[in-house]
């Protein structure tokens, strides 16, 4: 099975968030062209409200972790600082119910938490602080 040590590691973690990152990215820009180009009941499923949502509900978790256990390490705050923006910035059109700013603040939230995500990553790296769990 999966080792603990090797399955939840912070660098695991960090390279997650930024695949969700990326996939909420993806999930926001192509979906517009897809919906046109494929008008069917499939595609228009993925548009629903709860895509959204549910992807936040994997994010924001993964992302939390993984920043959190990086500046445990190496205490470079301003990154978790990042993070925490990036995630404010992705729930605020949720908690609100502003469809009109999803997209942006979507793909503006998503970039900055991936940004985060990378700079604890490199900084982990260079300071030598992978933590095993």
């Amino acid at each position: 099975m999966f080792s603990n040590a090797s399955f939840l590691s912070r660098a695991n973690a960090d390279s997650a968030a930024i695949g969700l990152s990326v996939v909420c990215l993806v999930h926001c820009l192509l979906l517009p062209v897809a919906l046109v180009l494929f008008p069917s009941v499939l595609v228009s499923y993925f548009a629903q409200e709860w895509v959204h949502q549910l992807a936040v509900m994997f994010a924001v978790p993964v992302s939390m972790f993984a920043l959190t256990m990086g500046c445990g390490s190496h205490k470079r705050f301003w990154i978790l600082a990042l993070g925490v923006l990036g995630i404010a910035i992705l729930l605020f059109p949720l908690l609100v119910g502003t469809e009109a700013l999803e997209t942006p603040m979507t793909i503006v939230g998503a970039s900055i938490i991936a940004a985060s995500h990378i700079a604890n990553m490199r900084t982990c790296r260079s300071l030598d602080c992978h933590s095993p769990s």
